[in-house]
C-alpha cells in the first residue's frame, strides 16, 4: 500500500517518444479519480513492459506513488497522465474554439469587426484546452460559441472579453488566446485506465 504501483496501457505507436524522454530524465504520472476530475496522487514512471500485447496493440507500463495519505487502493479505477515535457510560453485556446475542416484546424478570430476564419496548427490538446503552435498570436480573440453561424466577414462586436463572452451580432461567444502560459503538454494525451497492484 505505501508505496503502491499503478499499472496502465498506451498505445504502441507512443513507445518511441515515452522511451526517448525516458533516456534523459525521470518521467512524472499523475492519477486521477474515475470522473477524471480530481487529483488524487503524484508518482513516477517505473518501468516499461518488455512486449507490446499484439491483441490490443497497447503497451503495459507500472509507475509507483508513495501513497502516504492512502488515496489509492488496490483494484481501484484511475485515470492515469504521463507527463512527457512542459511546454513553457505555450499558446494555448479553449478546445471548443477549434475547427475542423477539409483544410485541417481552425478557429474564428474578431478582428475589426469581423470574423475571420484563421488556420491553426494544433500540437496537442489536454482537458478542455487545445496547445497552439501556429496561427494565433497572444492576445488574439477566438470564438468559442455559435461557429456554426460564421463566415469570413461576419460583422461580429465582442461585449466582454472572458471565456464566457458572447458575440452580439452571430451569436458566438469569443474568448482572448489566453496567450502565453505553462501549460504541461502529457504526450500521448489521452488519459488511460490503470489499477493499483
Amino acid at each position: 500500500m505505501q508505496p503502491i504501483a499503478v499499472l496502465f496501457t498506451l498505445p504502441e505507436d507512443n513507445l518511441p517518444e515515452v522511451i526517448q524522454h525516458m533516456k534523459s530524465e525521470e518521467l512524472g504520472v499523475e492519477a486521477f479519480s474515475r470522473d477524471d476530475q480530481t487529483k488524487l496522487a503524484t508518482g513516477k514512471l517505473l518501468m516499461v513492459d518488455n512486449q507490446i500485447d499484439p491483441t490490443t496493440g497497447t503497451v503495459r507500463f507500472k509507475a509507483a506513488f508513495e501513497n502516504r495519505d492512502l488515496s489509492l487502493w488496490p483494484n481501484q479505477f484511475v485515470n492515469i497522465r504521463l507527463l512527457l515535457a512542459v511546454r513553457k510560453e505555450a499558446i494555448v485556446v479553449p478546445l471548443a474554439a477549434v475547427q475542423h475542416g477539409s483544410q485541417g484546424s481552425y478557429v474564428y478570430t474578431v478582428k475589426a469587426g469581423m470574423a475571420e476564419m484563421q488556420p491553426v496548427k494544433v500540437d496537442l490538446t489536454q482537458g478542455n484546452f487545445a496547445l497552439i503552435a501556429a496561427g494565433v498570436s497572444v492576445g488574439d480573440q477566438v470564438v468559442v460559441d455559435g461557429q456554426e453561424r460564421l463566415q469570413a466577414g461576419t460583422p461580429a462586436e465582442v461585449h466582454n472579453a472572458s471565456p464566457n463572452a458572447s458575440d452580439s451580432s452571430s451569436g458566438a461567444g469569443a474568448a482572448p488566446a489566453p496567450g502565453k502560459n505553462s501549460e504541461p503538454s502529457s504526450k500521448p494525451k489521452n488519459n488511460k485506465q490503470g489499477k493499483p497492484s
